[in-house]
């Protein structure tokens, strides 16, 4: 919910971004959030900047929210890069998204592979039956809290490569350290 609430209320800014030859996406895992930027190298900073304080200064607003949760419905996709279930998100009603998660197991046993064998392979997965479960229980407030929780204490980490110098790169990592704070993650996390 938080990353598309975040897409959402930057929806007017990302239109004019990616008319700019600039774009982000989230992609979330069961460990965490993984954001990626693309673009001119000579803008990329400013597309970080943008992203990473709207993050920080999120406040949750119960409209925005009440339209998103309705909305959102999952789509099961197997990522080609790390070959792990992803949940990625177009916008139809909500009880679209149970019945998909409802009717899973009810189609064909090879279709059960890859899900079943990504939550039996990767290190943190959650099954479609715990994410159901979780999906009913989001409200503003506690969504709220979960964010302070995951944007409070974390590990970040940054990969840059094209045409973006060094220092470049070491500076788009330092903004986003420098917005967010974070404490980090004990050795057992």
């Amino acid at each position: 919910m938080f990353t598309e609430l975040i897409r959402d209320s930057l929806q007017e800014y990302s239109y004019e971004a990616e008319l700019a030859g600039l774009s982000y996406n989230f992609d979330q895992a069961a460990d965490g959030i993984l954001l990626s930027l693309d673009g001119y190298n000579d803008k990329l900073a400013v597309l970080v900047d943008v992203v990473v304080k709207r993050m920080k200064e999120y406040k949750v607003d119960e409209k925005r929210f009440a339209l998103v949760h309705d909305q959102v419905r999952g789509v099961f996709r197997l990522s080609r890069r790390a070959r792990v279930l992803q949940l990625t998100t177009h916008l139809p009603p909500r009880p679209q998204l149970v019945r998909l998660y409802e009717n899973f197991r009810l189609e064909q046993p090879y279709q059960h592979v890859g899900v079943d064998g990504a939550h039996l392979t990767t290190a943190v997965s959650y099954p479609l039956e715990d994410k159901l479960a979780a999906l009913a229980q989001v409200t503003p407030e506690n969504l709220e809290q979960h964010i302070a929780r995951v944007l409070g204490k974390m590990h970040i980490e940054s990969l840059a490569h094209g045409n973006v110098t060094r220092d470049e790169a070491l500076r788009m990592a330092a903004t986003v350290e420098q917005t967010f704070k974070p404490q980090a993650l004990s050795v057992e996390e």
